[in-house]
């Protein structure tokens, strides 16, 4: 019987006509299927993500034995990155462009996709040894249809979850059950975008440009103490990221401008800057230069700044003149682009925080005459409690619309810190850490135990 074998030689030019006939594939696919626009922006959304989960998970099979490639150039993590470009276009951008709208008829196109391409790779695999070599028994072939189902499944649920985001945003006006749930799923995304794009800028690219410079990637030639310092300066930096990031969660949207928000942002570090996401990932960069005392990261950490003002902010910032108009005009003139104010911005239109306290407690009369010297941005309106009720008490608005939200105990006080000048707000999602907070509320909850009342 005639075997088809893949000669070595050949090895270069199989991957180069790959990757081409996967752009031809994909151009004629998606210009048959004639997409609006909202469906061709969740499609490349869906491929950018699989994308980098496709390098992640296949050097992880590398990593646990299943299989490793025979060739030395064009790799990232140890796989080749043009043979999941070309995934990437044919079984990310392709296959979900012509995904059914409705879910079980989706399900069961990924599940054909599924069976089709472990069917190829089952057949093809022994033909292409030159290229990639299996490991021993069935156990390559069980970690590349595990792989292959998460990576067909995470690009369709992307699509359709920033799709309906986008129909939301178009419609305008969203009920509060819809936004509650499109928060849940915003906050899905948002995490699998942090850990799929931050692992390149935090991890992949500073790793490369290290090596590359010939530095060692650890220890860092610091004394310690400042090397600690660094590290923390950096840890912080990305704290004040992350909280935007849940700024933007809660609006219901994420940080991809293809799946943005549903109201206008102007709470937490947006009501200090009006790019706290870059702002802290670039700091981020540059802590990390100084730790490694390398002026290439320092390159790098400049080639994000200029990537942010001449390509992306201007057309997020006409987006948000478009959508918001005189709100985001009036936002622009108060916060500034890159420099963070001190004290916050209060939105003139927000309706005000309402604080509940206890009468027959001084020290909580105290701490709520003394708020306004701590928050000064938005308004705040102080409210006794009913009788019998302790607990104090803050409520705020929710984004987007509906009922307020009512914070009690430290969440209380959170909020309000939140609202309190940036070297106080930026600790807030380090306060908000599940150990620290834990900590917190049990001391809290004692000293409130505790407090003299009349």
């Amino acid at each position: 019987m005639l075997q088809l074998v893949l000669p070595p030689d050949w090895v270069p030019l199989f991957r180069l006509a790959y990757l081409l006939l996967a752009f031809v594939v994909t151009w004629v696919g998606v210009r048959l299927r004639r997409a609006s626009i909202g469906e061709q922006r969740a499609a490349l959304v869906a491929a950018g993500v699989q994308l980098v989960l496709a390098v992640v998970l296949d050097a992880a099979g590398q990593a646990a034995g299943l299989w490793r490639y025979a060739v030395r150039d064009g790799l990232l993590l140890g796989v080749p990155l043009d043979l999941h470009l070309a995934w990437a276009l044919l079984w990310g951008l392709l296959f979900v462009h012509w995904a059914p709208r409705r879910l079980p008829a989706a399900l069961r196109y990924a599940a054909v996709w599924w069976a089709a391409t472990l069917t190829y790779d089952g057949i093809l695999a022994p033909q292409a040894q030159a290229l990639v070599r299996r490991g021993a028994g069935l156990s390559w072939l069980l970690g590349d249809a595990g792989m292959i189902a998460c990576l067909l499944l995470a690009a369709l649920w992307v699509q359709r979850a920033v799709r309906h985001s986008g129909e939301a945003l178009s419609r305008g006006s969203v009920p509060i059950f819809e936004l509650q749930r499109l928060r849940l799923g915003a906050a899905l995304r948002a995490g699998l975008y942090l850990v799929a794009f931050g692992a390149i800028s935090f991890g992949v690219l500073p790793y490369l440009i290290l090596t590359l410079s010939g530095q060692s990637i650890w220890p860092p030639l610091l004394a310690a103490p400042l090397r600690a310092g660094i590290i923390l300066a950096g840890a912080l930096c990305l704290l004040f990221a992350l909280g935007a990031v849940l700024e933007f969660v809660r609006a219901g949207g994420t940080p991809l401008p293809f799946d943005p928000p549903l109201a206008l942002v102007t709470e937490g570090p947006y009501a200090f800057v009006r790019n706290p996401m870059q702002l802290g990932a670039i700091a981020a960069v540059l802590a990390m230069a100084a730790l490694y005392r390398s002026v290439w990261l320092l390159i790098y950490a400049v080639d994000l700044v200029l990537m942010s003002q001449l390509f992306f902010l201007p057309q997020e910032e006409a987006e948000l003149r478009r959508r918001f108009g005189a709100a985001y005009a009036r936002y622009c003139l108060a916060v500034r682009c890159w420099l963070p104010r001190l004290f916050p911005y209060g939105d003139p239109d927000q309706p005000p925080l309402v604080v509940g306290y206890d009468e027959s407690c001084p020290a909580c009369v105290d701490a709520v005459a003394k708020l306004p010297r701590l928050v000064v941005g938005p308004k705040l309106v102080a409210a006794p409690l009913p009788a019998g009720d302790r607990r104090f008490c803050v409520s705020e608005p929710r984004p987007g619309g509906g009922p307020p939200v009512i914070h009690h105990g430290l969440d209380a006080w959170l909020a309000l810190l939140r609202r309190g000048p940036i070297f106080i707000a930026c600790l807030v999602p380090l306060f908000s850490l599940p150990p620290l907070r834990l900590l917190l509320r049990l001391c809290y909850d004692v000293a409130a135990e505790q407090r003299p009342r009349r």
